[in-house]
């Protein structure tokens, strides 16, 4: 099976460059999934992969073949690079069936017709939809679409697939339902896969990687757990996941005590990057590893204890979601209990607490 490999890509449109330096690679059989704000490149990189846009400069190669190659004026157009793609809006032609849909491009590979039928039940077998073979598009559900979409890409077995926000259109709990099943069938068939999406939760759950982009960059390459428990710049830290940013000063580089610019408290970080005494700092920390106790409760010993005053909390069903005030800036919590007013104490692990550069504060 193959490993894909994406090499110093760049791509310039009407002289605006939208892709810089772009570099990874998929290993046989993973879930890969570009993930970022909308603008941020995840769809162009697909399409230069797919061959529906040429990069500019870099290389583009699955194994020994070589896709595209800045350096020595090559490109393999779409039709022969052998790649499935699911796109947002399915892309089902309306007057034909799902059979004669899965059957356009098998004949445009001139493959006989009973093997042609063959291929056909059995991709549709795979997403569970061989009794609705006969079905036209506007007789099926939005789910059942983007399966037979998904059937149409894998029914000539290619060897890379590309899904560009195939689960967008569907409703939210339709899409919850739908992750699971095309992560499960994905692992079965064993296919390389590249997904591209806005949504956070979607790529944490289904990815064995995720590569998390901004402005056309890619800011962190790692598995889920380490994009949301590590994230490798501020970027990451805001995009994934939820998480309150306060600003500060490092007063001790050696053991990374941070005082906040707002309030004259000192926090100490250990879920930290390389700092310097004096460094002006963003002080990162997630909702949910914040605790909320009463003024002066105890704590164990090291964990950081931060004054606050409740500001406001919202009921959202499974837990009460707090705004808090730290001098003139604000901090989110959850919580179980909605009994917190007034003045508190907010404890949190050094390990949960990430600093990330603020350059705007050099020379302050």
């Amino acid at each position: 099976m193959p490993e894909l490999t994406v090499t110093d890509v760049n791509k310039t449109f009407n002289g605006t460059q939208v892709l810089h330096d772009i570099n990874f690679t998929v290993h046989d059989g993973e879930f890969f999934t570009l993930l970022g704000p909308s603008g941020c490149g995840k769809s162009t990189t697909l399409s230069c992969i797919a061959g529906l846009d040429r990069p500019d400069t870099g290389t583009i190669a699955l194994d020994d073949v070589v896709f595209f190659s800045g350096r020595h004026n090559s490109f393999v157009p779409p039709e022969g690079r052998n790649l499935g793609m699911v796109f947002q809006s399915y892309a089902l032609w309306p007057h034909m069936s799902i059979a004669d849909n899965l059957a356009l491009p098998l004949s445009l590979r001139k493959v006989p017709k009973a093997r042609r039928d063959e291929l056909i039940d059995d991709a549709l077998d795979k997403v569970d939809l061989l009794h609705l073979r006969g079905r036209y598009p506007h007789e099926m559900s939005g789910g059942q679409q983007q399966r037979v979409a998904l059937a149409r890409a894998l029914v000539y077995s290619p060897r890379v697939l590309l899904l560009d926000e195939p689960l967008s259109n569907l409703d939210a709990k339709l899409r919850e339902q739908a992750r699971a099943w095309l992560k499960a069938l994905q692992a079965s068939v064993g296919i390389t896969t590249i997904y591209v999406t806005h949504d956070q939760e979607e790529a944490l759950a289904m990815s064995d990687r995720i590569a998390v982009m901004a402005k056309g960059r890619m800011v962190q390459i790692a598995s889920p757990t380490e994009i949301y428990d590590r994230p490798a710049a501020r970027e990451v830290a805001a995009f994934v996941g939820s998480c309150s940013f306060l600003d500060g000063r490092v007063v001790d580089a050696g053991d990374t005590y941070v005082e906040l610019v707002d309030s004259g408290q000192i926090v100490h970080a250990r879920g930290r990057f390389d700092v310097r005494t004096s460094d002006g700092v963003s002080v990162a920390v997630r909702p949910e590893r914040v605790t909320i106790t009463g003024a002066d409760a105890p704590a164990s010993p090291g964990v950081n204890r931060i004054r606050a005053h409740v500001r406001s909390s919202s009921y959202v069903g499974a837990r009460y979601e707090y705004l808090l005030s730290v001098g003139d800036s604000q901090i989110a919590a959850n919580c179980l209990s909605p009994t917190h007013h007034g003045d508190v104490d907010l404890l949190i692990d050094p390990d949960n607490v990430f600093l990330y550069p603020r350059h705007e504060l050099a020379g302050v």
